[in-house]
Protein backbone atom coordinates (compact mmCIF):
# COMPACT_ATOMS: atom_id res chain seq x y z
CA UNK A 1 0.00 0.00 0.00
CA UNK A 2 1.06 3.60 -0.55
CA UNK A 3 2.13 5.46 2.60
CA UNK A 4 -0.01 8.41 3.65
CA UNK A 5 1.37 11.80 2.61
CA UNK A 6 1.19 14.32 5.40
CA UNK A 7 1.84 18.00 4.56
CA UNK A 8 5.04 19.50 5.98
CA UNK A 9 4.45 21.35 9.24
CA UNK A 10 1.35 19.37 10.19
CA UNK A 11 1.20 18.98 13.99
CA UNK A 12 1.94 15.39 14.98
CA UNK A 13 -1.43 14.77 16.62
CA UNK A 14 -3.20 15.81 13.40
CA UNK A 15 -0.69 13.91 11.28
CA UNK A 16 -1.21 10.79 13.39
CA UNK A 17 -4.99 11.04 13.06
CA UNK A 18 -4.66 11.61 9.30
CA UNK A 19 -2.49 8.52 8.94
CA UNK A 20 -4.78 6.48 11.18
CA UNK A 21 -2.24 6.37 14.01
CA UNK A 22 -3.01 6.58 17.72
CA UNK A 23 -2.50 9.81 19.64
CA UNK A 24 1.21 10.48 20.40
CA UNK A 25 0.66 9.45 24.03
CA UNK A 26 0.83 5.74 23.12
CA UNK A 27 3.17 3.74 25.37
CA UNK A 28 6.68 2.84 24.18
CA UNK A 29 6.09 -0.78 25.18
CA UNK A 30 3.29 -3.18 24.38
CA UNK A 31 2.58 -6.32 26.34
CA UNK A 32 5.78 -5.90 28.36
CA UNK A 33 7.93 -6.00 25.21
CA UNK A 34 9.77 -3.22 23.47
CA UNK A 35 7.77 -1.83 20.56
CA UNK A 36 10.09 -3.29 17.92
CA UNK A 37 9.86 -6.73 19.55
CA UNK A 38 6.07 -6.71 19.71
CA UNK A 39 5.65 -5.52 16.11
CA UNK A 40 8.38 -7.33 14.15
CA UNK A 41 6.81 -6.65 10.77
CA UNK A 42 5.93 -2.97 11.39
CA UNK A 43 2.33 -3.74 10.46
CA UNK A 44 0.79 -2.35 13.65
CA UNK A 45 -0.82 1.03 14.18
CA UNK A 46 2.44 2.62 15.40
CA UNK A 47 4.84 4.96 13.65
CA UNK A 48 8.47 3.98 14.09
CA UNK A 49 11.25 6.53 13.70
CA UNK A 50 14.99 5.84 13.64
CA UNK A 51 17.75 8.42 13.66
CA UNK A 52 21.27 7.77 12.37
CA UNK A 53 24.37 9.94 12.26
CA UNK A 54 26.33 8.58 9.30
CA UNK A 55 29.60 10.47 9.92
CA UNK A 56 30.13 12.26 6.63
CA UNK A 57 33.35 11.09 4.95
CA UNK A 58 34.60 14.67 4.62
CA UNK A 59 34.52 14.95 8.44
CA UNK A 60 36.96 12.07 8.93
CA UNK A 61 40.33 13.59 9.80
CA UNK A 62 40.03 16.57 7.44
CA UNK A 63 42.58 19.36 7.40
CA UNK A 64 40.76 22.53 8.42
CA UNK A 65 41.87 25.31 6.05
CA UNK A 66 41.37 27.88 8.83
CA UNK A 67 43.86 26.24 11.19
CA UNK A 68 46.00 24.13 8.87
CA UNK A 69 45.42 21.08 11.06
CA UNK A 70 42.91 18.42 11.98
CA UNK A 71 40.48 19.55 14.67
CA UNK A 72 40.63 17.34 17.81
CA UNK A 73 36.94 16.35 17.50
CA UNK A 74 37.59 15.02 13.98
CA UNK A 75 40.90 13.26 14.65
CA UNK A 76 39.41 9.98 15.95
CA UNK A 77 42.61 9.41 17.91
CA UNK A 78 41.16 6.24 19.50
CA UNK A 79 41.10 4.56 16.08
CA UNK A 80 44.52 3.33 14.99
CA UNK A 81 45.92 3.86 11.52
CA UNK A 82 45.73 0.08 11.03
CA UNK A 83 41.99 0.06 11.86
CA UNK A 84 41.14 3.25 9.97
CA UNK A 85 40.33 1.64 6.59
CA UNK A 86 37.96 -0.88 8.20
CA UNK A 87 36.33 1.49 10.68
CA UNK A 88 36.29 4.93 9.05
CA UNK A 89 36.55 4.39 5.29
CA UNK A 90 33.13 4.90 3.70
CA UNK A 91 33.77 2.12 1.18
CA UNK A 92 33.71 -0.33 4.11
CA UNK A 93 31.22 1.56 6.31
CA UNK A 94 28.69 2.34 3.57
CA UNK A 95 27.41 -1.21 3.01
CA UNK A 96 27.27 -1.79 6.78
CA UNK A 97 25.37 1.47 7.28
CA UNK A 98 22.91 0.50 4.53
CA UNK A 99 22.36 -2.87 6.20
CA UNK A 100 21.75 -1.16 9.56
CA UNK A 101 19.31 1.33 8.04
CA UNK A 102 17.39 -1.46 6.35
CA UNK A 103 17.40 -3.77 9.35
CA UNK A 104 15.70 -1.27 11.65
CA UNK A 105 12.68 -1.29 9.29
CA UNK A 106 11.57 2.09 10.60
CA UNK A 107 8.68 3.92 8.99
CA UNK A 108 10.75 7.11 9.05
CA UNK A 109 14.54 7.34 8.85
CA UNK A 110 16.20 10.57 9.96
CA UNK A 111 19.76 10.86 8.72
CA UNK A 112 22.40 13.33 9.83
CA UNK A 113 25.78 14.02 8.25
CA UNK A 114 24.70 12.83 4.83
CA UNK A 115 27.37 13.88 2.35
CA UNK A 116 25.96 14.49 -1.12
CA UNK A 117 27.96 14.82 -4.33
CA UNK A 118 27.54 17.25 -7.20
CA UNK A 119 26.28 15.90 -10.53
CA UNK A 120 24.45 16.94 -13.67
CA UNK A 121 20.86 15.73 -14.04
CA UNK A 122 19.12 14.44 -17.15
CA UNK A 123 17.90 17.99 -17.76
CA UNK A 124 21.55 19.21 -17.79
CA UNK A 125 20.90 21.07 -14.53
CA UNK A 126 23.41 20.83 -11.72
CA UNK A 127 22.14 18.85 -8.75
CA UNK A 128 23.34 16.94 -5.72
CA UNK A 129 22.93 13.20 -5.42
CA UNK A 130 23.04 10.53 -2.76
CA UNK A 131 26.21 8.50 -2.27
CA UNK A 132 26.15 5.32 -4.34
CA UNK A 133 26.09 3.07 -1.26
CA UNK A 134 22.86 4.73 -0.04
CA UNK A 135 20.94 4.86 -3.34
CA UNK A 136 19.43 1.35 -2.94
CA UNK A 137 17.42 2.45 0.08
CA UNK A 138 15.53 4.90 -2.14
CA UNK A 139 15.59 2.92 -5.39
CA UNK A 140 14.79 -0.57 -4.02
CA UNK A 141 13.02 0.11 -0.75
CA UNK A 142 9.89 2.04 0.18
CA UNK A 143 11.61 5.24 1.32
CA UNK A 144 11.31 8.67 -0.23
CA UNK A 145 14.00 11.20 0.52
CA UNK A 146 13.45 14.76 1.65
CA UNK A 147 16.42 17.08 1.18
CA UNK A 148 16.82 20.81 1.77
CA UNK A 149 16.32 23.09 -1.24
CA UNK A 150 19.18 23.41 -3.71
CA UNK A 151 19.92 26.95 -2.49
CA UNK A 152 20.56 25.66 1.06
CA UNK A 153 22.68 22.78 -0.24
CA UNK A 154 24.77 25.35 -2.15
CA UNK A 155 25.36 27.30 1.08
CA UNK A 156 26.50 24.08 2.80
CA UNK A 157 28.71 23.20 -0.16
CA UNK A 158 30.29 26.66 -0.15
CA UNK A 159 31.03 26.38 3.59
CA UNK A 160 32.69 22.99 3.15
CA UNK A 161 34.70 24.37 0.22
CA UNK A 162 35.85 27.33 2.30
CA UNK A 163 36.72 25.31 5.43
CA UNK A 164 37.65 21.85 4.14
CA UNK A 165 38.36 22.30 0.45
CA UNK A 166 35.51 19.89 -0.41
CA UNK A 167 32.68 20.93 -2.74
CA UNK A 168 30.08 18.56 -1.25
CA UNK A 169 27.27 19.62 1.07
CA UNK A 170 26.66 17.71 4.28
CA UNK A 171 23.03 17.74 5.32
CA UNK A 172 20.22 15.95 7.08
CA UNK A 173 17.53 13.97 5.28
Amino acid sequence: STPARIPYGTPFSHAAATAGLPHPSFPPVKGGKLLHESLPDNSGPYLSVASFNLLAPCYVRPVDKRTGGIQPFAAFEWISDVDTPEVLDIDKRGPRLLAALRSCRADVLCIQELQLSRSVGSDNEEQFELPSWLKPIVEDDVYDICLPPLSELEVMSNRNQRVLGIDDPVTSA
